[in-house]
């Protein structure tokens, strides 16, 4: 995902973006409008938008190694912690390629690529203006989620009650819904379990101007060696997984734990490259650590 200087940019491990598939999409966005785009590669395709709770859906034409955007409806703009307003977008053929630009530009993951366990990153920047945004979708079934908190500070209200570290919040979605939440401090580290695939989605909002966020790969798709470069922006590296004291062992030989926390954090600098491998899997992150003025 790319928006501005507050973006999070989740590093896949070895997962090819699933072509010529169904992709589930919420859009928590709060600027004026909101598009899905698609390009075609040589044998061109055909794309289908389709508006589950609305009965309603639109389909689109690709010629070979063109693309198009499709401006998605107002109605389908979240503003509440539950809504009907998850989009399903289809793709006839496996050269179609599909993105969200929704404030941010982010590439969705196939409905294959879902999973039923999540870790939320950080994604808050260091302002009082913004707040960490997470946001969950359901496919076509009625799911049961469970989602338990962690944050070192603070508390999130959502679905009338207030929640805060340890506590687990505990719902029931129904098909093509949408569960939303912002909070003041950061979310990192909470723990996403659903009954059926989901989609989760995390960022960051500010104020009632944008939404910054992007896909998460779920668990069952984290990794235990990565290889990390960075060109000339300072970023910072976060490395998060679902067990505690996880054991980080870097090409120089250098060890370090995620802790009690499951966290372990680091900056990168400009032109800097790292190799490292965990004893089990993790989620790798980074955010481009250049200041709110750049917003």
């Amino acid at each position: 995902m790319i928006y501005k200087c507050f973006s999070l940019v989740v590093l896949l491990t070895v997962l090819q973006s699933g072509m010529g598939e169904d992709y589930l999409v919420a859009l928590a966005y709060r600027g004026k409008d909101s598009y899905i785009g698609y390009t075609a590669g040589e044998t061109g395709g055909l794309v289908e938008i389709q508006y589950p709770h609305f009965a309603k859906r639109t389909s689109s034409e690709v010629r070979p190694f063109q693309g198009g955007w499709h401006r998605v409806s107002d109605k389908m703009k979240i503003t509440s912690d539950v809504e009907n307003t998850a989009v399903v977008v289809s793709a006839s053929d496996e050269n179609v390629n599909i993105v969200v630009d929704a404030d941010g530009v982010f590439s969705p993951l196939p409905i294959s690529a879902l999973g039923t366990k999540y870790i939320v990153p950080s994604s808050l920047a260091p302002n009082s203006y913004y707040r960490s945004l997470l946001l969950i979708a359901t496919h076509n079934m009625s799911t049961n989620v469970d989602i338990s908190f962690r944050m070192k500070q603070g508390s999130v209200y959502v679905v009338n009650s207030e929640y805060s570290d340890g506590d687990t919040l505990s719902l029931k979605l129904d098909p093509y819904q949408t569960l939303m939440m912002s909070n003041q401090y950061d979310m990192n580290g909470t723990v996403i379990n659903s009954e059926h695939s989901v989609a989760v989605y995390s960022g960051i909002a500010y104020v009632s101007k944008y939404t910054v966020y992007d896909q998460l790969l779920p668990v069952k798709h984290h990794g235990q060696e990565y290889v990390v470069a960075v060109d000339d922006t300072k970023l910072e590296m976060q490395i998060i997984s679902e067990h505690s004291h996880v054991q980080i062992t870097f090409s120089t030989g250098a060890t370090v734990s995620t802790g009690e926390r499951r966290l372990y954090n680091r900056p990168l600098e400009q032109g800097e490259s790292l190799h490292f491998t965990t004893t089990r899997p993790v989620l790798l992150s980074e955010a481009p650590l250049c200041g709110v003025d750049s917003a």
